[in-house]
């Protein structure tokens, strides 16, 4: 929708959304959000409490907001974690002459952003065998966007600029196959049984006054990690962590650099991780 007036009652890393915005909680938790007038900027939205209509900002504004900020959340497309109504997958294999098809498929995948480099998503399905025949390669039409490198763009944690050279997300889904004597190979196909949300990062070591993650981790203390990339509207990548709770901390060297090697449990239900395009 067109730019809307914020409430009063915001601060620097909070928004008080208008009379249109949606008053259903975390309905816009790990989208985009874009202010104008006073402040002026960009952040993500990390918690939506929808009764108040308070957004929690990924980012720190230069200014609280207020009656004078304009807030617009851009159009989207979001991926959450789920629990129920989990869809499955017919994937077809074509390798040298013979087509495969799998059935029932659900599966994994692992997310690598590389300073400088494109976010790959990497998956792993598991399905059923149905058959096998005989086919020729169909032919295919690509498309022809060029992903956007990861720079140039953000990567906060807990809202300061982290330089770091890669973020990795593992969604840790694990699959049974129930048993089924009526089904034809004696299972069903396979369901999600259970998730562990993981995540590592290897930032440039810093003093403790910028950040302590050592501290944090003592703490038990949850962090937000947000990064973002990408210039062109329907091309932009960005990834949320809501709630990082550190889980080890390691010294390393990168090219001569002090760095520090932070695995991640992303907590909360059905909100560890976001992935939204805008």
């Amino acid at each position: 929708a067109a730019p809307e007036a914020c409430a009063a009652g915001g601060s620097t890393t909070t928004a008080v959304l208008g009379t249109s915005a949606s008053s259903t909680d975390q309905v816009y938790r790990g989208m985009p959000i874009d202010f104008t007038g006073t402040p002026a900027g960009s952040a993500f939205v990390s918690d939506y409490a929808g009764g108040s209509k308070t957004a929690i900002l990924t980012d720190t504004l230069s200014g609280s907001t207020g009656v004078s900020t304009n807030y617009q959340i851009p159009a989207n497309v979001l991926y959450a974690p789920a629990s129920v109504s989990i869809s499955s997958l017919t994937i077809y294999l074509y390798l040298d002459g013979l087509l495969y098809k799998l059935v029932g498929c659900r599966g994994s995948f692992n997310l690598t952003l590389t300073s400088g480099g494109v976010g790959r998503l990497s998956f792993t399905f598991q399905g059923l065998y149905l058959s096998k025949a005989d086919a020729a390669v169909p032919a295919a039409t690509y498309d022809a966007s060029r992903p956007a490198p990861f720079k140039n763009g953000t990567m906060l944690v807990n809202r300061q600029a982290a330089a770091l050279e890669s973020l990795t997300i593992d969604l840790g889904n694990e699959q049974s196959f129930p048993d089924n004597p009526n089904a034809l190979e004696g299972f069903d196909p396979s369901i999600i049984v259970r998730r562990n949300l993981t995540g590592s990062m290897n930032p440039l070591e810093t003093l403790i006054a910028t950040r302590d993650i050592m501290a944090d981790f003592r703490a038990g203390t949850q962090r937000i990690i947000n990064a973002r990339y990408g210039s062109t509207a329907g091309n932009r990548v960005g990834v949320t962590i809501p709630a990082a709770l550190y889980t080890n901390q390691s010294p390393g060297d990168r090219s001569g650099l002090a760095t520090v090697e932070v695995p991640f449990s992303a907590v909360g239900q059905d909100a560890g991780g976001f992935l939204c395009l805008y």
